[in-house]
């Protein structure tokens, strides 16, 4: 039997593994992966709008948000079970000024430059 000869000829692999120069490619995000940036400190609309405005203005430009991405992460803040009604009152708050689709902080349905400032 013949041996047969490789389809990829492996001249130089001295470099496979190592890492180069990531570079963000432009994607939509549904849900989120690890833990949310910022942690609410209470439901009030003040401390929503902050919140959000922050999540906003912190994430790489290439990226657009879902509005279900800050659904997701109000999960770190306040727990589902034992903090419903504060859980559900931000939920609220979100679908109330948060659109579909967020790629700046000018996409938000509130003025956001406020709670960016100090």
């Amino acid at each position: 039997m013949a041996k047969r000869k490789p389809r990829v000829r492996k001249v130089n692999t001295k470099n496979w593994g190592q890492r180069g120069t990531s570079v963000p490619l432009a994607a939509t995000i549904q849900i989120p992966s690890g833990r949310c940036p910022f942690i609410m400190e209470d439901s009030c609309r003040e401390s929503v709008l902050q919140w959000i405005a922050l999540v906003t203005h912190n994430k790489h430009e290439n990226l657009t948000y879902n509005k279900s991405v800050y659904e997701y992460w109000v999960r770190h803040s306040f727990d589902m079970n034992s903090s419903k009604e504060d859980h559900k009152a931000v939920i609220r708050l979100i679908q109330e000024v948060v659109p579909e689709k967020t790629r700046r902080v000018s996409d938000l349905m509130f003025s956001a430059e406020g709670f960016l400032e100090g």
